[in-house]
Parts: structure tokens; C-alpha cells; sequence
């Protein structure tokens, strides 16, 4: 028998499509943060037994054809342990489930006409995959690498002034605030002009956005502090990237993706790294 507070985070958890900052924090109260970023290999594990569970036969027919009726329950059951919004479930399923997202590699031709219908139809993946054969979600990953006539290799200052004027123009933030979160690369990427929105947001978030904050090199203490507050936590999983950036004691951390990468890159020199706790025993 579920208790009030149990009770509570069960329907919060199975029955919200896109957690509010409420229901968020709600969670965090009763130790229950909800999951964002890559899903663990725990975490596709569980889902696919879910689904496994829920149905014998091929899911895609409860997936892609069947009416709303019929799917009513589907992502709610299905979701059963894990941390994460019904939204984010659906979009996972439907990325693993989608012959569509699993064709290959692009060839050049399909390429060139990526490009010309990008220019026509923008960001609507889903025309664009229906005229291409492709999942809107393998058109939309595919386009954030378009390099097209883009520029390779070191970043020039001229480049560099034009990222800066197009974040502070997008985001409205001033000179020397740190600003990583809901910012459009595509027409940052455009602003820009001679580099992608991967590259864009790749140079922002790992060195643009704190060089002019009086940023400092990343050294062994930070290495050491980092490794001291994870030891704290029982999983990757339960990791508050952003919170953890926030108060990081010196400007060494770029973003706080830049710090999960660090991280990663860090476990990576550790053999078996993924057998091992966090915690010290």
C-alpha cells in the first residue's frame, strides 16, 4: 500500500507528460529528481521489458498504427520504473522503434536534397522525413551536423565576436553572464555564417560562453573536488549536472555538459569503470 507522499510521486511521475518546475521540485523534495539527458543502459533495459511485458507481439502496431484509444495506457504502463516524463518515454520509443531511424548512413545525394528541403521547409522534420524515407528524429539528429560550406579547423576572433553578438542577441543576457540553457543554434548557426550549429554550440559551451568572465584553467584541484562531491552519490544517474556547474567553487567549468564530459573522460582512464560505485566503501 502506497503512503501520501509515495501515492503522490507515483502519479507525478506516471501520469505527467512534461514535469512542471512545481512537480520538479515536488520530487526533489521526496528524494525523486527527474531524469534528463542520455538514458542509462539501466534505463533501456527496464523500458524495454516494459514493453515486453505489456505486449508479446511486435510493438510498432501499438506504436505507429494504433488509434489513441488503444494507446491510452501504453506509455503510462510502460513507463513503470523509471524517473522520467511520459513525453520523454514516448520520444525514447519511438527512436528505438522506428525502422525509419535505423536505414544507414546518408549518402551524398540524400545529402544535397536534405539541404535544399531544409531551406524550403525549415525545422519541420516531419515533412521532410516523409519525403525523404527517413524518422523525423534521424532527419532532425542529421541536420545538426550539416556542415555544408562551413568553416573547419581553429575559430578566427571575427568569428568568435559574431557567436558572441548572436547568443547575447538570442538569449538577451549581458557581457559576462554565464548563459547555456534555451539557446536556438539554428539562427545562432545562421547569424554566424561560415560555421554549423554543432560547431556553434560545441565552441559556446566549452570555451565562449565563460572567456569573457574571467574564466580559469581546469586543474588537478578541480579534478580532485570533483571526484570528492561525486563520491557523495550513489550513481551517474542521480548527478545534478547544472546544480553541481552552479556551485562549483572557481571559474574552471565551462558548462555544465562541459563538466559531464569531463567526467566521462575522467571515469574513461579507470578499467571497469562502469562495475564501480561512486561511493567509497
Amino acid at each position: 500500500m502506497h503512503d501520501d507522499n509515495s501515492e503522490e510521486s507515483y502519479s507525478l511521475t506516471k501520469h505527467s507528460w512534461t514535469p512542471t518546475s512545481v512537480e520538479k521540485q515536488q520530487l526533489r523534495n521526496q528524494g525523486q529528481p527527474w531524469k534528463q539527458g542520455v538514458w542509462s543502459k539501466e534505463e533501456t533495459v527496464q523500458l524495454k521489458q516494459n514493453i515486453l511485458d505489456y505486449c508479446d507481439a511486435n510493438p510498432c502496431e501499438i506504436i505507429f498504427e494504433s488509434g489513441k484509444e488503444k494507446r491510452k495506457n501504453f506509455y503510462k504502463t510502460i513507463a513503470d520504473g523509471i524517473n522520467r516524463p511520459l513525453f520523454a518515454v514516448y520520444r525514447r520509443v519511438v527512436r528505438m522503434y522506428d525502422s525509419k531511424n535505423h536505414i544507414g548512413k546518408y549518402s551524398a545525394e540524400e545529402l544535397k536534397k536534405l539541404q535544399e528541403l531544409r531551406k524550403e521547409y525549415g525545422n519541420d522534420w516531419q515533412k521532410i522525413g516523409l519525403i525523404m524515407g527517413r524518422s523525423a528524429a534521424s532527419i532532425k539528429d542529421r541536420c545538426r551536423h550539416l556542415k555544408e560550406d562551413c568553416n573547419a579547423g581553429p575559430w578566427v576572433p571575427e568569428e568568435e565576436d559574431l557567436l558572441f553578438e548572436a547568443v547575447f542577441g538570442f538569449t538577451q543576457c549581458l557581457p559576462g553572464e554565464n548563459s547555456v540553457a534555451g539557446i536556438p543554434w539554428i539562427q545562432i548557426a545562421h547569424r554566424v555564417g561560415s560555421r554549423s550549429e554543432r560547431q556553434c554550440r560545441k565552441k559556446w559551451l566549452s570555451y565562449c560562453n565563460v572567456k569573457r568572465i574571467g574564466a580559469v584553467e581546469w586543474n588537478d584541484a578541480d579534478e580532485l573536488y570533483l571526484i570528492r562531491r561525486l563520491s557523495k552519490i550513489d550513481s551517474d544517474k542521480d548527478i545534478a549536472w547544472a546544480e553541481l556547474t552552479q556551485k562549483w567553487p572557481r571559474l574552471s567549468v565551462r558548462s555544465h555538459q562541459w563538466l559531464r564530459a569531463k567526467w566521462k573522460r575522467l571515469k574513461s582512464t579507470v578499467t571497469s569503470s562502469e562495475d564501480l560505485s561512486l561511493k567509497g566503501d
